[in-house]
């Protein structure tokens, strides 16, 4: 995961951004590609009080042609978020 905490681009100074990202690995070859398993991202409120809290939580599926989801042949593929 990649995060900005000033957000990125059109988020800059306004949102967080967080971006799911596959890096490339020794083990690249043993896996199935593209990338197409379902992401859970969540982000946990922290509120000292309970009733306050608002958990984001937000859920995909992989596009199998976007190249975010492909065999990296870089050190890391772009993220997807």
């Amino acid at each position: 995961l990649r995060l900005y905490l000033n957000g990125d681009y059109n988020a800059l100074n306004r949102f967080i951004s967080l971006f799911s990202v596959i890096v490339r690995s020794d083990t690249d070859a043993q896996l199935d590609w593209p990338f197409s398993h379902r992401v859970t991202l969540s982000l946990v409120d922290q509120a000292p009080i309970e009733n306050d809290r608002l958990d984001i939580v937000r859920t995909f599926i992989p596009n199998p042609s976007s190249s975010c989801f492909q065999r990296p042949n870089i050190d890391m593929n772009f993220g997807y978020g």
